[in-house]
């Protein structure tokens, strides 16, 4: 098992229902250990603005020519994924944040199928990020 920060993935982990991470703490003691990390995380991390950085069309497209690479090599690798939205509506999405036309991921996520590892989709085949490609 892998530890993550010093805690295992019984302690730590992928929250499907919720999309987003778990813990599961065994005492008092972690529990705090793990709120301070994530107040820590919070400060040196902070959610980034989307008004401040306004995202261009070109930047869209670009974010479209990679996620269209990325699924791509998921399907190489034989995740069935759902057909995405015509090009067009993803730019648009990606113009108006948040983003959630098409993601993948998240379908291999909500599978929870031992067959189709997220952690192993997104190793394979990264997430393109709209902030690698926006200012």
């Amino acid at each position: 098992m892998r530890n993550i920060g010093g805690w295992s993935e019984a302690e730590v982990y992928v929250d499907a229902v919720n999309l987003g991470i778990g813990t599961e703490a065994p005492n008092i003691e972690v529990s705090d250990a793990m709120w301070e990390a994530w107040q820590i995380c919070a400060v040196e991390f902070p959610p980034i603005p989307i008004e401040e950085h306004p995202i261009t069309v070109a930047q869209a497209e670009d974010f479209y020519t990679a996620l269209m690479a990325a699924e791509q090599c998921l399907r190489d690798l034989g995740y069935p994924i759902s057909e995405p939205p015509s090009r067009q509506v993803i730019v648009d999405d990606v113009m108006n944040l948040p983003m959630g036309a098409w993601d993948p991921w998240l379908e291999i996520l909500e599978w929870q199928d031992p067959q189709h590892s997220w952690v192993a989709a997104v190793r394979e085949c990264p997430r393109p990020n709209i902030w690698d490609f926006a200012g």
